[in-house]
C-alpha cells in the first residue's frame, strides 16, 4: 500500500491546483469576478486550503504570475530566484541587459 505524501507534499499539491485552477479563472472571467470561493470549488479544495496554500486573493494572482513567468511552481518569488538576484548583482550593465536574453536560447 502506497503511503500518503508528507505534509509538505500535499501542500505543494494543492497550491500547484490552485494556482492552476486560479489561472484558469483569471483569465475566463478576469480578476475581479473571480473570487477565492470560485478559485477553491475549481481546484476542488475548501476556502481555508487556498489561503493554506496561496494566500488571499492577491497573493493567488502573484503565484499565477510568478509560475507563469518561470514556468515552475516552486513558492519563490521572483526577486528571490537565483537568476533575478544575478541579474542584480551583476556589475557589468551589457552583461545583465543579456542575462535575460542568454537564459532563453
Amino acid at each position: 500500500m502506497p503511503s500518503a505524501p508528507a505534509p509538505d507534499q500535499r501542500l505543494a499539491q494543492t497550491r500547484r491546483r490552485v494556482l492552476s485552477a486560479a489561472r484558469e479563472l483569471f483569465l475566463t472571467r478576469g480578476y475581479d469576478a473571480t473570487t477565492v470561493d470560485a478559485i477553491a470549488r475549481h481546484a476542488g479544495v475548501s476556502v481555508q486550503s487556498v489561503y493554506n496554500a496561496a494566500g488571499r486573493k492577491q497573493a493567488v494572482l502573484k503565484g499565477v504570475w510568478d509560475t507563469t513567468l518561470t514556468g515552475d511552481h516552486a513558492p519563490v518569488a521572483m526577486k528571490d530566484r537565483p537568476e533575478t538576484l544575478s541579474i542584480r548583482d551583476a556589475t557589468d550593465t551589457r552583461q545583465a541587459l543579456s542575462m535575460p536574453v542568454a537564459r532563453q536560447r
